[in-house]
C-alpha cells in the first residue's frame, strides 16, 4: 500500500478522492480514511494516525511467468468450445490454487481480461 503523506500529498493537489484512488490503484474508501485520520491528528482530536496493533503490511502474491504461462495454457486449451463453454477466470483461479499456487482472483482476472484483448479472433487472423 502507498504510504500515507503520498495519499494526502495527492489529495492535496488534486481534491478528490476518486482521482488519488485511481491514481494509487486503491479504494476511494482509503483514501478518504487516511485523509481524515490526518485530519484529526492535525487539529488534536487524535495523537496518531495508525493504531499501535495494526499491521498493514501484506504479503504479495505475484503473478510469475511459470503462474502467467499456465493461465495462457488454459486459455488457448479452451479457444475451440464455444463461448458459452469456455473456461472462466473465477475457473482458472480454483484450478491454480488447488494446484498450490499461491495468486489473488483479481490478479488472474486481469490476466485473463489482457489475454483476450490481445487474443481476439480478429488479433489471430492477422
Amino acid at each position: 500500500m502507498p504510504d500515507i503523506e503520498r495519499i494526502v500529498s495527492l489529495y492535496e493537489l488534486y481534491k478528490s478522492y476518486k482521482r488519488v484512488a485511481k491514481e494509487l490503484r486503491i479504494s476511494r474508501n482509503t483514501v478518504r480514511k487516511y485523509v481524515h485520520r490526518v485530519d484529526n491528528v492535525h487539529q488534536g482530536k487524535t495523537e496518531k494516525i495508525l493504531p499501535k496493533d495494526r499491521n498493514i503490511q501484506r504479503t504479495r502474491h505475484i503473478l510469475t511467468d511459470t503462474i502467467r504461462e499456465k493461465i495462457h495454457l488454459y486459455l488457448e486449451s479452451n479457444l475451440q468450445n464455444r463461448k458459452k463453454q469456455r473456461i472462466t477466470a473465477k475457473r482458472i483461479w480454483e484450478l491454480l490454487i488447488k494446484n498450490g499456487e499461491l495468486i489473488g482472483y483479481t490478479t488472474v482476472k486481469e490476466e485473463v481480461a489482457w489475454w483476450k484483448e490481445h487474443h481476439t479472433l480478429r488479433q489471430l487472423k492477422k
